[in-house]
């Protein structure tokens, strides 16, 4: 039983990958009916269970309308979306959605500093690391071990083959996102440039611009303390990642400026 009903002013999924401002999406629309990793665990279970063939198309399709249902969200930010683009896009065929990308090296940087920062965390109070984020991080890095980030030595040795499959898998996700989506549906913005783009997110859901909370627009800022490319000199295979990123910046920004300037 799903309980009462809203009536959805308009509907935002952020189809956008960790670390591009996905918590920033939800505080920019904090005045609507928007959420921020809704569902975490069962979301990761249900994407991970999907990935080894223990759930079928239709079964990972009923999860996905049922939680829509049941969160009724005018916003929905989270970071699993982007291994859903397909499903939402046919079942949900009122919804717009957000694709916000972040520079290849600079989205690497933040997502190693992030693991990092909370598999030293969880040692510290004794917790295992979370099996969702473990689950999450599997779906990128098959061989991902949160134990080799406790140790400077095997970090180090680890972090080019950490690197690479990570970059790869930015290139190939937001590549898959905007293929997959419709042009008449998508804005795609700029993880930087989020803050001043709050007019043309507003335009695209139909709402106004005041209405957007503007200093929720980077809730999560760079730490103080070095990051883990700064701190570790290491050598990165960057692959098509950067020629991938100036690529975009003369196709997919441009076209989608244009796209929605009427």
């Amino acid at each position: 039983m799903i309980g009462f009903s809203y009536l959805r002013r308009f509907q935002l999924i952020n189809l956008s990958l960790q670390k591009t401002g996905t918590k920033s999406v939800a505080g920019i629309f904090g005045n609507y009916r928007a959420a921020h990793e809704f569902q975490h665990e069962a979301a990761t279970e249900a994407l991970s269970a999907y990935k080894s063939g223990e759930l079928n198309e239709n079964e990972v399709r009923a999860y996905l309308a049922t939680r829509d249902a049941v969160g009724q969200l005018e916003v929905d930010s989270a970071s699993f979306n982007a291994w859903f683009a397909e499903q939402y896009v046919d079942l949900f065929p009122g919804a717009r959605f957000l694709i916000v990308l972040r520079h290849p090296i600079e989205w690497l940087d933040s997502v190693l500093t992030h693991i990092q920062r909370d598999v030293f965390h969880t040692a510290q109070t004794d917790q295992p690391y979370p099996d969702r984020f473990k689950r999450q991080a599997e779906l990128v890095v098959s061989s991902f071990s949160p134990e080799v980030f406790l140790d400077e030595e095997q970090l180090i040795k680890a972090l080019p083959e950490i690197s690479k499959g990570l970059l790869v898998h930015w290139q190939e996700r937001n590549t898959h996102l905007i293929d997959t989506v419709p042009v008449d549906r998508r804005l795609v913005l700029r993880t930087d440039r989020l803050s001043s783009s709050l007019p043309q997110l507003a335009q695209f859901v139909g709402v106004s611009a005041k209405n957007l909370i503007a200093d929720q627009s980077h809730l999560h800022r760079k730490p103080d303390h070095p990051t883990a490319l700064n701190k570790y000199n290491v050598k990165i295979d960057t692959g098509d990642a950067l020629e991938t990123w100036q690529t975009w910046q003369n196709t997919v920004f441009s076209s989608q400026d244009t796209a929605n300037s009427t």
